[in-house]
């Protein structure tokens, strides 16, 4: 796979405290799941092993002052090792089997933990979609992760 799917965007100029609550659930007594769509295209034979989780933050200031230069703040994976947090990574197992031209349609499903509100639990509903006979018998699966 390559490339990226966005599950989420906030305009942090505009934003209000319940967009950030509604999908980061970190105001007190927010409670709930926080669920979004998202597809990836497969674009090279081979399985996927898992799927990884990042931000990337953009400062261009505002209206009233914009910045001369732009900054992205990026977590994304990189070869150098460069970035200052990490990822998150949601392996699956056994692996993904799809072909070039497929692609997976997945749901992730957000919720805080009932034993740590700092911490989360993770759902992650997926399944091939496309022309290849792997995407035609693929079952929808369902991973879980719990993240500390």
């Amino acid at each position: 796979m390559k490339g990226t799917s966005r599950v989420h965007d906030l305009a942090l100029q505009v934003c209000t405290m319940y967009d950030t609550c509604r999908w980061c659930i970190i105001v007190a007594n927010c409670i709930g799941v926080v669920q979004e769509c998202f597809q990836l295209e497969k674009y090279d034979p081979g399985t996927v092993d898992g799927f990884v989780g990042y931000f990337d933050v953009l400062f261009k200031g505002s209206k009233q002052n914009p910045a001369d230069v732009e900054i992205l703040l990026s977590t994304a994976p990189d070869p150098t090792g460069a970035t200052h947090w990490g990822q998150q990574s949601f392996t699956v197992w056994p692996a993904v089997e799809c072909a070039p031209g497929d692609r997976i349609e997945c749901q992730i499903d957000v919720s805080r933990r009932k034993d740590n509100h700092r911490l989360m639990d993770v759902q992650l509903k997926h399944q091939v979609k496309g022309p290849s006979a792997l995407a035609q018998n693929a079952p929808a699966r369902v991973s879980n992760y719990r993240i500390e």
